[in-house]
C-alpha cells in the first residue's frame, strides 16, 4: 500500500499516526474506531504485541471477510464486490468508492459524509469481501460533481482560457483546474471560487443542487501539446474513429461512437449507417448512428481479431480495471482513476489512472471483462498528468440509446 495514500487518508480523517502505523494496522483485522473528531473509521487498533483491541465506546465492529481469491480471479469473483458497491453508489450521502485489486487485506475503500447507512452495511456484510467503510466531512460524490460542472461552466468560455479540465479530488474535496491560459494562477483561481459561491448561478439543465464548496482549488499550467484537440484517426469510421459498442432503441440498432467524430459516415463494418442521436455535452462526449442495413450483434472487438459478447455493463468504480480498443493502439488497459470530470468542452466524463490511447481511438468500447463501461473520448491533463477520457454507458440513456447485450439478443 502506498504511504502517500495513506498519509492523505490520516490527514483528512484526523487519524494522528504515522503512515508507516496506519500501513501497519490497516493489514490487521479492523474495528471500528471513533476519532477525536467523531469521525468513524474502519480500521483497527493495536497494542505493542500485535494483539486487535476493541473500542470500549462507539459503533459496533462491521464484520467484514475477504472472498476467496480476492479480485484476481477476473470479473466473475469481482461481481460480490461490485454488486455491495453498486448499493453504496447509489447513497446520496456516499463521498467516494474505490476498489484495491493489489491490496490483500481489503477489497475496496467506502467513504460516507454521514453515518455508514444500513442497507449498505448490510450489502458489505453479505458480498463476503473486505470492504473498509469510514465517514468524513468532506463533499458528496453528487457536491463533487456539482462543483467541477460549476467551475468548468464558468471557465470553459472566457476567451482567455486555450485548454482546460477540472476535477475534483474525492479525498480532500479539493478541485484541480488544469489549463492553458494566459490568466494568471490567481485569477483562475478567484473566477473558480466565484463559481463556487452561493449566489453563483448552477446549471438547472443537470438538474443540480446549489454547489458545495470545495476546500481548496488547485491549479496545474500545462501546454497546448498536453491537451487533446483533434481526435480523429484510423479507418473504421469514414470520419476516422473507432466504433464503440452496439446500441438500440426499441426495435432501432445503431453502433455508438465519440460526439466529436464526424456524423457524416454512410457505412460501418459493411452496414449502412445515418446519424441518430447526440448527447448533451453536459454528461459526456457520444452520438449513435442508426443501422438502415446489416444485422446488429451485441458483439465488441476486444483487440484486434477477438470479438466479445456483450454481456451486462456498468457505472465505472475508482480503482477497477478498464481496457480500451482503438483502431490507432490497439487493447490497452488501466484502472478508474477519477468519475465526473469536465474536460475539451464536455462533462460527466472518467479518467483512466494512465495515457493509453491515441488519435484515431477515439469512440472506441472500453470495458472490464464482457462487460461494458464507456466509449472513449480523448485526453485531458488531470492533476497535472495527463490521462485517457471515456464517457460512461451509463450516460447513454440521455441520448435514447441502451448497450444491446447478450439478454436481448
Amino acid at each position: 500500500m502506498h504511504l502517500a495514500y495513506l498519509s492523505r487518508l490520516s490527514t483528512f480523517l484526523n487519524f494522528s499516526a504515522p503512515p508507516c502505523e496506519l500501513e501497519a494496522k490497516m493489514r490487521l483485522p479492523r474495528t471500528l474506531l471513533t476519532t477525536a473528531a467523531g469521525a468513524v473509521l474502519l480500521c483497527m487498533a493495536t497494542g505493542s504485541s500485535g494483539a486487535a483491541t476493541t473500542p470500549t465506546s462507539g459503533p459496533q465492529p462491521l464484520t467484514s471477510t475477504t472472498a476467496s481469491g480476492g479480485l484476481s480471479g477476473g470479473t466473475d469473483s469481482q461481481e460480490p464486490l461490485l454488486s455491495a458497491l453498486e448499493v453504496a453508489q447509489r447513497h446520496p450521502d456516499v463521498v467516494h468508492v474505490e476498489v484495491f485489486p493489489m491490496d490483500p487485506d481489503r477489497d475496496a475503500l467506502v467513504i460516507f459524509h454521514g453515518a455508514v447507512p444500513e442497507d449498505v452495511r448490510a450489502a458489505a456484510e453479505q458480498s463476503g469481501v473486505a470492504i473498509d467503510m469510514r465517514v468524513a466531512s468532506l463533499p458528496t460524490a453528487a457536491q463533487q460533481r456539482q462543483n467541477v460542472n460549476a467551475v468548468h461552466d464558468a471557465l470553459v468560455t472566457h476567451a482567455a482560457i486555450e485548454e482546460l479540465s477540472v476535477s475534483a479530488d474525492p479525498l480532500t474535496g479539493s478541485l484541480d483546474v488544469d489549463v492553458v491560459s494566459t490568466l494568471s494562477s490567481q485569477e483562475i483561481t478567484d473566477l473558480a471560487t466565484a463559481a463556487l459561491t452561493p449566489s453563483a448561478p448552477t446549471s438547472t439543465a443537470r438538474g443540480d443542487d446549489a454547489t458545495a464548496p470545495a476546500t481548496s482549488i488547485a491549479v496545474h499550467r500545462g501546454d497546448a501539446d498536453d491537451f487533446d484537440e483533434e481526435f480523429r484517426g484510423g479507418a473504421a469510421f469514414a470520419g476516422g474513429c473507432t466504433g464503440g459498442f452496439v446500441v438500440r432503441n426499441a426495435g432501432t440498432f445503431g453502433i455508438s461512437t465519440a460526439r466529436h467524430c464526424s456524423q457524416e459516415v454512410g457505412y460501418y463494418d459493411g452496414a449502412s449507417v445515418t446519424h441518430h442521436s447526440r448527447m448533451d455535452g453536459a454528461y459526456g462526449d457520444a452520438r449513435w448512428l442508426r443501422s438502415t442495413s446489416g444485422v446488429a450483434e451485441p458483439v465488441f472487438y476486444m483487440r484486434a481479431g477477438h470479438p466479445r459478447v456483450v454481456t451486462g455493463w456498468r457505472s465505472p468504480i475508482v480503482g477497477e480495471s478498464v481496457c480500451k480498443f482503438g483502431l490507432t493502439t490497439g487493447r490497452t488497459c488501466s484502472f478508474v482513476n477519477r468519475t465526473d470530470i469536465c474536460a475539451n468542452g464536455y462533462c460527466g466524463l472518467t479518467a483512466a489512472r494512465d495515457y493509453i490511447s491515441s488519435n484515431g481511438d477515439s469512440g472506441g468500447p472500453c470495458y472490464n471483462g464482457s462487460s461494458a463501461r464507456g466509449v472513449h473520448h480523448g485526453r485531458a491533463v488531470i492533476s497535472g498528468a495527463t490521462k485517457s477520457l471515456f464517457t460512461p454507458v451509463a450516460n447513454f440513456s440521455r441520448m435514447n440509446a441502451y448497450v444491446y447485450m447478450e439478454s436481448d439478443w
